[in-house]
């Protein structure tokens, strides 16, 4: 996985296309990088939090993939769950499912 993994991730992912920065044209698609990304995290936490956060997250739920993924693949993911409950399939993002005890 790379960056054109990363660039199909972030043209599928609806919500963070529709807050692409005034200047980019429509048609292009917006693949923000990692700042940016953390950026779009709620501010009830503090960066540390979220560090914290991010590093189970992608230590215990996407360990098989994070060997091959790039920093911007894992905090998009972070950022697509936190936000919008939703995760990766490879192919498209889906509506996080809840588990039930």
């Amino acid at each position: 996985m790379g960056h054109s993994e990363y660039t199909k991730m972030c043209e599928k992912a609806e919500e963070i296309q529709a807050i692409k920065p005034w200047f980019i044209s429509k048609p292009i698609t917006w693949c923000p990088s990692q700042d940016r990304l953390q950026d779009m995290l709620p501010k009830d936490y503090g960066l540390c939090e979220w560090v914290s956060e991010f590093a189970d997250f992608a230590g215990w739920l996407y360990a098989p993939l994070s060997v091959n993924c790039s920093q911007e693949q894992l905090w998009l993911a972070f950022v697509m769950k936190q936000k919008y409950g939703k995760t990766w399939t490879g192919e498209e993002w889906e509506e996080a499912s809840v588990a039930t005890e």
